[in-house]
């Protein structure tokens, strides 16, 4: 695969803030690093606009949280970069859903993952179904071109994926993104509730197809290898950015290829060990469904793969430091 002189995509998670705690998000540990100033992320910003880089998606924890996100994405957007958005919709109004398109903001995803509330809540937390299917239409009137639902499919789901296409045509979104759960963060610690067995099969033409009917896009990621492009983009076509300035090649690995804080996008880009490594492995962890945690912390205090699954239940402790 050719490889380009910086990265297409990039994945920003925003911070690790979040107002919820969902019992399967790749993100959540016990601790995290220092969260990077607004004056880094406007740095980070025009770094990203010099390499070239074609989209940045927003996801977190809560991107919303932090304020400076319509500063930040106004920015980019100005520099010709494509934005969109995934967010629990908690801290979405119609000012701040308009705020969002005026900073350029053209494709929101609301998470949602399950078309049964009391499931969905018991996931996600009180309330999250409501506020999520609200967030939808918010983002609608304020004239952001494309709104959708984001849901993971686990064990405890996806035999809602169907009614899940229905719930979106009912609430007007565009588009459903489902995307395979994976042990990763929280997702660690609760695998044994939401891992799907090895044999699980998604009829994604069916999904499509009834999309189709309906006027819903969808798009299924994660259930073949490495999807229907053939390749992984991690690495060669994307990175995944972290609040402290950290660079990985996927957003579900604990390995760093390099950081912003330190280097330029460019120069971590060509010169990473890490990734010239995977360029030659082809593939990374999420795509060969091993456990891997976003946040080293939750790897050293879980110990592998028989002690997360010996704490369940084990509830999500103090939060990262946020820079005011």
């Amino acid at each position: 695969m050719q490889l380009f002189n910086g990265p297409q995509f990039i994945n920003w998670n925003y911070t690790y803030v979040c107002n919820l705690k969902c019992k399967h998000c790749y993100s959540r540990a016990t601790r995290y690093p220092r969260e990077l100033s607004t004056d880094r992320y406007l740095e980070i910003a025009e770094d990203i606009i010099s390499a070239g880089v074609f989209t940045v998606a927003f996801g977190g924890g809560e991107p919303l949280y932090r304020k400076d996100i319509y500063r930040i994405g106004r920015v980019l957007s100005k520099g010709g970069v494509a934005l969109y958005l995934t967010t629990n919709g908690w801290y979405l109004d119609q000012e701040r859903a308009q705020e969002l398109s005026d900073a350029g903001f053209r494709r929101v995803l609301v998470s949602i993952d399950s078309a049964n509330e009391r499931l969905n809540d018991d996931i996600r937390g009180a309330e999250s179904f409501d506020k999520a299917k609200d967030a939808v239409g918010l983002c609608q009137r304020a004239g952001i071109l494309r709104t959708g639902i984001s849901c993971v499919l686990s064990k405890e789901t996806i035999g809602d994926a169907r009614r899940m296409v229905e719930l979106a045509a009912e609430i007007g979104a565009d588009e459903v993104e489902f995307k395979k759960f994976r042990p990763s963060g929280l997702g660690l610690v609760n695998r044994l509730r939401f891992e799907l067995p090895d044999d699980v099969a998604v009829d994604i033409n069916e999904l499509k197809s009834e999309g189709k009917n309906l006027g819903v896009a969808v798009s299924v990621i994660g259930f073949s290898a490495f999807d229907e492009a053939k390749i992984c983009a991690c690495g060669w076509r994307s990175l995944c950015l972290r609040p402290n300035g950290d660079l990985t090649h996927c957003s579900y690995t604990d390995m760093v290829c390099g950081s912003l804080a330190e280097a330029r996008l460019e120069d971590v880009w060509r010169n990473s060990e890490l990734l010239a490594k995977v360029r030659q492995n082809g593939g990374c962890e999420a795509m060969n469904g091993a456990v891997a945690p976003s946040n080293p912390a939750l790897k050293e205090r879980m110990g592998g793969s028989e002690r997360s699954q010996a704490t369940v239940n084990e509830p999500l402790l103090a939060g990262p430091v946020v820079p005011s």
